[in-house]
This record gives C-alpha cells, sequence and structure tokens, in this order.
C-alpha cells in the first residue's frame, strides 16, 4: 500500500484491468489497502506451516479448507512460490 502510494503522490497514472482506467484514487487506494490486508492474512495462516514440508503444507491448507486464490487445492509448488514470495 505504501509503494501504491508513493505512486499516486507522484501522480503516475494507473491502469487497473478489473476497475478501467478511470479509477478513482480513492477506490485505488481503498484497493491497496484490501489486497495488503488479505497478503497479510495468508502470511498468518502460512507461517506457523513454515517448518514443514511443502506436500504438508499444501495438505494442512487443503484439509482446513483454504482454497488458492483461484479457488482450487493446494500443490507444492504453489506452496513453495508463496513462501519465497512471503521471504518464507
Amino acid at each position: 500500500m505504501h509503494f501504491i502510494s508513493g505512486l499516486m503522490t507522484q501522480r503516475v497514472p494507473f491502469i487497473v484491468t478489473e476497475l478501467g482506467p478511470d479509477i478513482d484514487p480513492f477506490m485505488l487506494h481503498i484497493h491497496a489497502a484490501v489486497a495488503e490486508k488479505e497478503r497479510n492474512r495468508i502470511a498468518q495462516r502460512v507461517t506457523p506451516l513454515a517448518g514443514q514440508t511443502t506436500r504438508a503444507i499444501a495438505k494442512a491448507l487443503n484439509d482446513r479448507g483454504i482454497a488458492t486464490p483461484r479457488g482450487g487445492r493446494w500443490q507444492p509448488p504453489q506452496v513453495m512460490r508463496l513462501l519465497d514470495r512471503l521471504g518464507l
């Protein structure tokens, strides 16, 4: 969110595919805040699992009914990419 806010301050134009080219800056800020909150929620769910294998983490997420961002089931490679993005 801080990154997006900095770009907005510099008046960098944004085109958000889901919201169109004329997105209101306030709405862009809201979407950035929601995305940051979701990232933090994912990190909280995954962090306790960081000491396990990616196979065990995928199984735990699937057993808990936590779907992937696209609504599917977790696979070890997806878990590995997520852990890399979160720096875990």
